[in-house]
């Protein structure tokens, strides 16, 4: 029921979207929104001692800043009772616009800060494997000791120090000596 409650709903923002040709600036608009639902505000949604009047007013005035679309969206949503796919929903709007506009995600994550050549050439060796444009988001992971993990598409790419010795440790382990 979850997946489709979100598919419905993202599938609605996505077709506004479109409409309005505005996809790339709803997404960004979706990924700031996403940092500011916070559990206090979902369940400020939820209280049925909150008239809904209220509750929109408290919405209109905290979220004016991501547009009409998005305020009357979380007032749908509120009024619906389904506060709690909110973030769902939006992490599925997100999805559906990068696949609408052939945009991949990767996840970079690297022991040490790298510098701005060595992410652009991550970038355009990743652009060119994947034959579409990419977002990178960057995490800086110490447990990996040197080297970078690459995150796409539920593969993997990772040639951390960490697995390095990892693969090291099973082949000693295994080796008959």
């Amino acid at each position: 029921m979850r997946n489709q409650i979100t598919e419905v709903y993202a599938k609605a923002l996505l077709d506004l979207a479109i409409e309005d040709n505005k996809v790339n600036e709803r997404k960004l608009a979706a990924k700031e929104l996403i940092k500011y639902i916070s559990d206090d505000l979902l369940s400020l949604l939820k209280a049925d001692v909150i008239e809904k009047n209220e509750k929109h007013k408290i919405i209109n005035e905290c979220f004016v800043s991501f547009g009409d679309v998005f305020c009357h969206f979380l007032c749908l949503i509120s009024d619906s009772g389904r506060s709690g796919y909110i973030r769902d929903i939006l992490r599925h709007f997100i999805d559906k616009c990068n696949e609408y506009l052939h945009i991949k995600e990767v996840t970079l994550r690297f022991a040490h800060p790298l510098s701005e050549a060595e992410k652009d050439q991550i970038a355009a060796a990743l652009k060119k494997r994947l034959n579409c444009a990419i977002e990178i988001k960057e995490e800086l992971d110490e447990r990996l000791l040197a080297g970078v993990k690459v995150e796409f598409d539920g593969q993997v790419i990772d040639t951390s120090l960490k697995r390095r010795f990892e693969n090291l440790r099973k082949e000693l382990l295994n080796e008959s000596w």
